[in-house]
């Protein structure tokens, strides 16, 4: 288990579980990014952006002790080691699309936050990657405290016209 990747590993699965239940429902040729959102990178139309844009530590938690784990290997042993305390993080996603017109663009936008909102909890088999540890999962939450200011300034820093775009974060 590479506690390291989690980022990563978390990416990765909210990516996938959007693109599964997209094409679940029928949208077969939408494409998936989580680059940096420009016309520029977002090659094939239409297309949903679910980009990492900040990464953040809870400052409540101080706690940085390595603590004692015990775990039963194949052989039935018992193996003991320690383990470093984790860093509470706090990603910070935005939900964007790009598509040919604006109204298909509100069409993809609506149907991935129904996505999010339907899967505020990750557990179990959804979960990709090789940071999690069994019974993990994480918490997929729309910050609702974003502003038209946050909004302008990451279309502003990235140099694109501002789109539509939904924020969230994972504790």
């Amino acid at each position: 288990m590479s506690q390291y990747e989690v980022i990563r590993d978390v990416e990765e699965t909210i990516r996938e579980l959007l693109k599964k239940t997209f094409e679940d429902a029928g949208f077969k040729s939408v494409h998936f990014y989580s680059d940096i959102p420009t016309t520029e990178k977002i090659k094939k139309l239409p297309a949903i952006s679910f980009y990492l844009y900040n990464v953040t530590t809870d400052e409540r938690y101080r706690e940085r002790e390595q603590y004692l784990v015990s775990e039963s290997g194949e052989d039935g042993k018992v193996q003991e080691y320690y383990r470093d305390a984790p860093l509470p993080l706090h990603l910070h996603f935005s939900l964007s699309t790009f598509a040919e017109t604006p109204q298909e663009e509100h069409i993809l936008l609506g149907f991935g936050m129904k996505i999010l909102l339907e899967h505020p909890t990750v557990r179990g088999e959804s979960l990709r990657g090789s940071s999690w540890a069994e019974g993990d999962r994480f918490s997929i939450m729309m910050r609702h405290d974003t502003s038209f200011d946050e909004v302008n300034a990451l279309w502003r820093g990235i140099g694109e016209h501002i789109r539509p775009t939904a924020f969230y974060w994972v504790p």
